[in-house]
């Protein structure tokens, strides 16, 4: 069996985003529950809106981005894919075409398929 997706893909997929949402939802989280009016020179209803939102938006950022992610391994007969949650294997008849695009560090690959896939 050959993989063909980056040992990277796991530390993009899951520890990254777990780590940073584990920090920056636990000091939302403490923020929220504060009863303080200020903290500093800055307004905590202020505060707790711009967190959410930062929040919000890099959790949409990873949702859009990393989460879509996929280890990719192949070997004579069957291509595996798995999110590191489930897994499905196609033959290699099942494979259309395999389209790579160059991103700003890493080389990104689509597989294409003939029919309908999960």
């Amino acid at each position: 069996m050959r993989q063909l997706s980056s040992n990277w893909t796991m530390v993009f997929r899951i520890f990254i985003p777990t780590l940073w949402l584990a920090f920056f939802g636990t000091f939302l989280i403490s923020v929220l529950l504060s009863d303080k009016t200020s903290v500093g020179a800055v307004s905590l209803t202020s505060l707790k809106v711009g967190l959410t939102v930062f929040v919000a938006l890099f959790a949409f950022i990873f949702w859009k981005t990393v989460f879509r992610l996929k280890r990719i391994d192949a070997d004579e007969t069957f291509f595996y894919i798995t999110n590191f949650f489930n897994a499905v294997s196609y033959p290699h008849v099942d494979i259309e075409k395999i389209e790579l695009s160059k991103g700003i560090a890493f080389t990104f690959g689509t597989l294409v398929l003939k029919g309908s896939g999960r």
